[in-house]
């Protein structure tokens, strides 16, 4: 097996089958399993390690593999069955790392700690199975132990952008902010390329107020991506904060022409373009946000009354609101600080 997957990692595809069709039947099946695996055609790997484990029940890997494909399928209760399989008949880190991943991707991140767990009794050195945990500690909400496994994984392995990013998502909840920006930093560093990097680099900026560079790592992010919807998104809520209406409504704009079911995008256009002075189009882009959720009706309610409020129409803004109210008390309080509703609440 390692002089096959020494081929594979090689380049040498054609060597590799024939290194494997030299061994002897079954083993030759299982071999040239793995390199359809391992070059992308799951559906003939998956075929030949069914076969082969039809002839041979005794051999961890051809479990390990069949779960793994079912882990890229997005399938992992059978990643589980299969993974399980592997575990009880091989001991190897790689396999405890694999069957952690499927009972995380199942919602159970207790059973996916002891899995990597395991892998790293076995294998110390195994960064991914620190990593993985990390995920699943931060899954669980303890975010002191998320960091600890993936500064781990970073020490055994400082390449890979992911921990990078992955720590830095805990270290914004944790409010550290400013260690928050290191590591997106240092993930852009690594991959200056990944439109998720810049994005969340954005949002750390934001909770710092520092707008200015908010926005930077937002177009950043839709430069890479233009199809980025949380981008144009975030783009469009930064510029409304900074006042810049006009800029604010072409960043919705490019969100909603990527997704046409986004209320919030409609819901905070039209806070833009009402401070425009462009009412009708205001109130159809309240009137789109409830129609596509119902349960922002309340909302659109009182953005429509700060709406008529700014129209001169009291009589008007004083009945939305009402009728908001009466859904959503909650937005009284807000209401008494809001400029738009002075001398009215």
């Amino acid at each position: 097996m390692e002089e096959i997957l020494r081929l594979i990692e090689k380049g040498d595809i054609p060597q590799a089958f024939k290194k494997a069709e030299s061994y002897p039947y079954p083993e030759n099946i299982l071999y040239k399993a793995v390199i359809h695996f391992h070059t992308g055609n799951n559906i003939k790997a998956k075929e030949l390690l069914k076969k082969y484990i039809n002839l041979d029940k005794n051999n961890p890997e051809s479990y390990y593999y069949l779960g793994s494909i079912y882990l890229e399928e997005g399938n992992p209760e059978k990643a589980v069955k299969y993974l399980k399989k592997a575990v009880e008949k091989g001991k190897k880190a790689e396999y405890f790392n694999d069957l952690g991943y499927a009972y995380f991707l199942k919602g159970d991140p207790e059973k996916a700690i002891k899995c990597y767990t395991k892998a790293i009794e076995i294998k110390p050195d195994l960064a991914v199975a620190y990593y993985n945990r990390g995920l699943a500690f931060k899954k669980m909400g303890d975010y002191d132990e998320a960091v600890k496994n993936y500064n781990r994984a970073i020490a055994l392995n400082p390449e890979d952008p992911d921990y990078y990013y992955n720590l830095g998502i805990v270290y914004r909840i944790k409010g550290d902010l400013q260690k928050a920006v290191n590591c997106y930093k240092k993930a852009i560093e690594i991959n200056p390329e990944n439109e998720n990097y810049y994005n969340n680099l954005g949002n750390v900026y934001y909770d710092m107020k520092d707008y200015k560079k908010a926005v930077e790592c937002y177009k950043k992010a839709v430069e890479i991506n233009p199809l980025f919807f949380l981008g144009w998104q975030n783009l469009g809520n930064t510029y409304l904060d900074m006042g810049d209406y006009e800029k604010a409504v072409k960043a919705f704009k490019k969100a909603l022409k990527i997704d046409k079911r986004s209320a919030e995008c409609y819901m905070d256009m039209g806070i833009a373009l009402k401070e425009l002075g462009r009412y009708d189009e205001a109130l159809k882009a309240y009137e789109k946000a409830e129609q596509i959720n119902p349960d922002l009706k309340a909302l659109s309610l009182y953005n429509k009354a700060c709406l008529y409020a700014s129209k001169g129409d009291k009589e008007k803004a004083l009945k939305l609101l009402k009728e908001s109210f009466s859904i959503d008390p909650s937005l009284k309080d807000y209401a008494k600080t809001d400029p738009d509703l002075k001398g009215i609440v």
